[in-house]
């Protein structure tokens, strides 16, 4: 019989790791799978938090938390950066994100000012409001 259960985090990671990586593999593909957290701090101080799932050559941001206090002093725009020279030292040819431009005006402008571009609009999704997929193709930058 089959159970399922909660798992922490820490306790799956490497396992999907190496079962996504195995599965590419079988399929002829590299496609080495990393889903990154790293910590945004100022003076030992926690600001906040983002995740990048690195997945055969496409970075995806899944979340960018900052507490307010960090906001709108540059954390975010040292964020995208760090994540740009991340996606290309990992020869990503992509980044992509979801976001809302009514709700998140701030990061939606951050985004389209280094360049990323809207390509889908998911209807009715998170919080019943229309969000938008965006990218930056780093071939083109």
């Amino acid at each position: 019989m089959v159970d399922i259960s909660k798992i922490d985090k820490q306790k799956i990671e490497k396992y999907e790791e190496e079962i996504w990586e195995d599965f590419w593999k079988k399929k002829g593909y590299n496609a080495p799978y990393k889903s990154q957290y790293y910590e945004v701090s100022e003076k030992n101080i926690r600001l906040g938090y983002f995740n990048v799932i690195f997945d055969c050559g496409v970075a995806h941001i899944a979340n960018i938390i900052l507490e307010e206090k960090a906001r709108g002093k540059g954390a975010g725009h040292k964020i995208i950066q760090f994540i740009i020279d991340e996606a290309k030292n990992k020869k990503c040819h992509k980044i992509r994100l979801e976001t809302q431009k009514n709700i998140l005006p701030n990061a939606y402008h951050l985004y389209t000012k280094f360049g990323f571009k809207e390509e889908f609009t998911l209807k009715n999704d998170y919080l019943r409001e229309d969000w938008v997929i965006l990218s930056l193709y780093l071939d083109e930058k």
